[in-house]
């Protein structure tokens, strides 16, 4: 089993190494390429079993979730297109786990109580 962990990304920071002078992903930058050949080098080629993205993939506290999110689609779409996992697990750090409360709030509460049902405790304490 082969698993990658990465952390701290801070897509949305204008200072993050896997955005170009514009705030914009490329995976021309270096540090996607090191990122690319390193997990190759581990695998002989082959993806990852799980890359595992361990916090603050996302700054929510430098810029809103939507540009956030569309910052960071070309970096998730890269990492599919490159086929450098079979599966991603996203642990949100503090400066992304807003996406999380929200997805909570909207599947544990807001869904359940549209479909007649009691509010589920959240699954992150």
């Amino acid at each position: 089993m082969s698993i990658a962990i990465i952390s701290d990304t801070h897509l949305d920071d204008g200072s993050s190494r896997l955005v170009d002078d514009h705030g914009r992903f490329s995976p021309a930058l270096p540090a996607f390429q090191s990122l690319k050949n390193g997990i190759f080098n581990i695998t002989g080629g082959k993806p990852l079993n799980h890359l595992v993205l361990c916090g603050d993939i996302m700054d929510f506290a430098i810029e809103s979730v939507s540009k956030a999110i569309t910052i960071a689609r070309p970096f998730f779409a890269q990492i599919s297109a490159d086929r450098l996992k079979e599966s991603v697990v996203y642990v949100p750090g503090n400066h992304d786990k807003q996406v999380w409360d929200g997805l909570e709030w909207d599947t544990s509460v807001i869904g359940n109580l549209s479909n007649y049902r009691d509010p589920t405790p959240f699954k992150r304490v």
